[in-house]
């Protein structure tokens, strides 16, 4: 497998990235900064809040790039710059939000904005994680994404009930986290439109996930890459698998594709 003719590389976050502790595998760090003396770009594609990702994205040496949040429905840099943001009216799935359990919490994500119906302790979790002292109470009437969050029985059952209406897609990013975004929206998209902006064909980027959310893009970008802690059908739809997220999977292949 030759890396000569791969320009971008996309890195999901969770399960990929960041360790069992939620910290970036120290190894990947050098890795991004010898390809990008090669001119690799580089970028982050994740369902999690664009505030959270920036920190990752510094972490990796990527500060100033563009990244990918919201599960492929905004594109921003850390100066606030958004040149792609896709979003879809609550109210065209209100009816069918109604039928899942209330138990089940609400998250609304536009742009910066995030708010949550029927806060739980999965909603006091992902504001320790995110950091992000964002939470308002107002629902905006657009969003980027929403997600359940709730016991894995509970999204199972809501993903059933969502899946009544074909123009959504509905896919679990974390067996206790299920994304909704309309079917314009999803990681690949977002990519597609970033590579766009960069003279990048789809062909030309390689892309690592480990959920059913990653699917969209490690289907269909040049070399999709699983990574070996992934569900087995995400692995079933990637060209290739990875090591572990915990044994510095997507450094390790990165220095025996490129040969560094």
């Amino acid at each position: 497998m030759s890396s000569h003719k791969y320009k971008l590389i996309a890195f999901d976050i969770d399960g990929t990235i960041v360790d069992s502790n939620n910290k970036v595998c120290s190894m990947l760090i050098d890795v991004v900064a010898e390809l990008k003396k090669k001119g690799i770009i580089f970028t982050l594609v994740s369902a999690r809040v664009p505030q959270s990702v920036f920190k990752l994205a510094d972490a990796i040496g990527i500060t100033n790039d563009f990244i990918i949040a919201l599960n492929g429905g905004l594109i921003i840099n850390n100066k606030l710059e958004i040149p792609y943001s896709k979003s879809f009216a609550i109210s065209r799935i209100q009816n069918l939000l109604s039928m899942v359990d209330t138990r089940v919490s609400r998250h609304y994500y536009h742009e910066l904005i995030w708010a949550v119906e029927y806060p739980s302790e999965f909603t006091d979790l992902e504001d320790k994680v995110y950091n992000t002292n964002s939470l308002i109470k107002e629902i905006p009437k657009l969003v980027n994404k929403i997600t359940l969050t709730g016991s894995t029985q509970l999204l199972q059952q809501a993903q059933k009930i969502l899946s009544l209406d074909k123009s959504l897609e509905v896919s679990f990013s974390h067996k206790n986290y299920l994304e909704i975004t309309c079917n314009s929206i999803s990681k690949y998209n977002g990519l597609k439109h970033l590579a766009k902006l960069k003279n990048v064909a789809s062909s030309e980027i390689i892309a690592f996930g480990d959920s059913e959310n990653d699917i969209s893009m490690l289907s269909q970008v040049g070399l999709g890459v699983a990574m070996g802690n992934a569900l087995d059908h995400v692995k079933d739809k990637a060209k290739d698998i990875a090591g572990n997220h915990d044994e510095q999977g997507v450094a390790l292949y990165l220095t025996k594709l490129f040969k560094l």
